[in-house]
């Protein structure tokens, strides 16, 4: 027989996942051709359409028409920072002061 030796599966290193080639809970994102982290951050989305192309992603793979509201509600918000009635009556809101910040 052969004296070669193999090295123990301790000993065999695999290289670790990408935190992008993983999902912790669910596989509701697994089958899409591009996830929706990976286009909003590419696409430099803001949080709020975000979180809503999220919702709006993964509807049919998780909870159906809740997703959807969910998306919508993010979508409200958005328009509510984003478009003010009166601009000069705009809340105080974290989003706001980062914006007047930021001009």
């Amino acid at each position: 027989m052969s004296d070669i030796k193999f090295p123990s599966s301790e000993a065999i290193k695999m290289p670790p996942l990408r935190a992008s080639d993983q999902q912790v809970g669910g596989h509701h994102y697994k089958g899409m051709v591009i996830q929706h982290a990976e286009f909003c951050q590419r696409n430099k989305i803001p949080w709020c359409e975000a979180a809503a192309i999220k919702y709006i992603c993964r509807h049919k793979q998780k909870n159906g028409k809740q997703d959807l509201e969910k998306a919508i509600h993010y979508l409200q918000l958005c328009i509510e920072y984003e478009y003010p009635p009166n601009p000069m009556m705009v809340e105080p809101t974290v989003p706001n002061i980062v914006k007047a910040l930021t001009k």
